[in-house]
């Protein structure tokens, strides 16, 4: 391993200042750059550090500054972009993979986070959450044992995530477990939307709070007719950076005090939110679809969760299993055993969301593949249904590695 966590940052922009300051309160190395030659000279020093590019620089400098950082291969940059710059610099095409493009418009703490998972990825030992931060007192009530933290989770956008979230909670609900589904998709959550829950009630009423308690969090919950109990992501998107992480942090923990089951549905990405609450969490739900974009992107948080230690609660969840691409080369390219599958239901899961009614309560018969697929894992996180042996050794690509899959289309 390394000696000494480090970062470069290409800019001009004194607006970065309190990147180096975040970076620097956890002892991380840090040097501020506007030109190549001073770059080359920090490079030399520290050959694995991790860079920050930032595109507003003249084009031809932050070229430069490209070429010279990927100069070694075990460098990787977070890489600032305007929508003038991004098609020059988006690695989604042939860049390197360990790059992350981020938009110019990104907060402190989102820059800061991006870096800090590239810097953990090259094996550094580096904290998550900022120092200094503020502690949101938590008070939990002398009730029962602290129920199970189970996040929905994918590595891209678009894969059914919120769909199985919502019909995983609904199932655990019939199953006679105490259910609570949050919608910590802060930006753009849906669960109330495909549960037909309407509510003034979110987490943002927690935003002003100094006490976080059971009681403060049960009065934000609203019950479903499935007998879900569910807590809304904030209505109102100019107020999400009003919502700080801890704040959110102790709501789950608040909230894990008074059910068996809590229930999260996060959005895709490694910001600092959700990389606390992964880290919290007893159990994770990955999401992925049998196509190249989606099984990628699950293969590069997968060498993340193994870094942070989170592998040995992942469970692997094959969704539009049927759509031509056999779970066993998901497997043999991930590594992971699929620990289950769902099927693709087509327009009626569509008609299902747009009328919100889970897939679930629509198929009380079981009469339906999806919904004895949604049910499976229901069981699974319930502990009612055991899960299945790996069918044997699939290969682990390193990360960033491009999947071998076939372009098949996933419906």
């Amino acid at each position: 391993m390394p000696d000494k966590p480090a970062v470069l940052v290409i800019s001009r922009d004194p607006q970065l200042a309190p990147v180096a300051a975040m970076l620097q309160a956890d002892r991380v190395t840090i040097e501020t750059v506007d030109s190549i030659a001073d770059a080359e000279w920090f490079l030399r020093d520290h050959p694995a550090a991790v860079s920050l590019i930032d595109t507003r620089i003249p084009l031809e400098l932050a070229f430069q500054a490209y070429e010279l950082v990927h100069a070694s291969d075990s460098r990787s940059a977070v890489i600032l972009v305007t929508p003038e710059t991004q098609p020059f610099f988006d690695p989604s095409g042939s860049g390197p993979a360990h790059d992350e493009c981020i938009p110019r418009s990104s907060t402190v703490d989102q820059i800061v986070l991006r870096l800090k998972a590239l810097l953990i990825l090259g094996g550094f030992d580096v904290p998550i959450a900022p120092a200094g931060q503020r502690v949101v007192p938590v008070v939990v009530g002398n009730g029962p044992e602290r129920g199970k933290i189970t996040v929905v989770f994918s590595a891209k956008g678009g894969v059914g995530k919120t769909t199985i979230a919502v019909n995983v909670g609904v199932g655990l609900a019939q199953m006679g477990r105490s259910t609570l589904l949050i919608d910590a998709n802060l930006y753009f959550g849906d669960a109330s939307v495909l549960l037909n829950v309407v509510s003034r009630r979110s987490l943002m009423d927690l935003a002003d709070v100094y006490q976080v308690d059971a009681a403060s969090v049960l009065q934000l919950m609203v019950a479903h007719e499935s007998g879900l109990s569910l807590l809304s992501s904030p209505p109102e998107v100019e107020r999400v950076e009003m919502l700080s992480t801890e704040i959110v942090i102790a709501a789950i923990t608040a909230a894990a005090s008074g059910v068996e089951h809590v229930i999260i549905d996060t959005h895709s990405s490694f910001d600092e939110t959700n990389l606390q609450i992964l880290d919290m969490a007893d159990s994770i739900l990955l999401v992925t679809t049998p196509e190249v974009g989606a099984t990628f992107n699950t293969s590069r948080f997968l060498s993340l969760a193994d870094t942070l230690g989170y592998r040995d609660k992942v469970t692997l969840i094959l969704n539009r299993s049927e759509s031509g691409i056999k779970p066993e080369a998901v497997e043999s390219n991930l590594g992971t055993h699929v620990e289950a599958t769902v099927i693709s239901a087509g327009r009626r899961a569509v008609s299902a969301a747009n009328r919100g009614v889970p897939l679930i309560l629509e198929d009380p018969r079981k009469e339906q593949r999806i919904t004895r697929d949604l049910l499976h894992i229901a069981e699974i996180i319930g502990g009612e249904k055991r899960r299945a042996a790996p069918t044997g050794q699939p290969k682990r690509w390193p990360f960033g590695r491009k999947v071998a899959l076939s372009s098949a289309r996933s419906t």
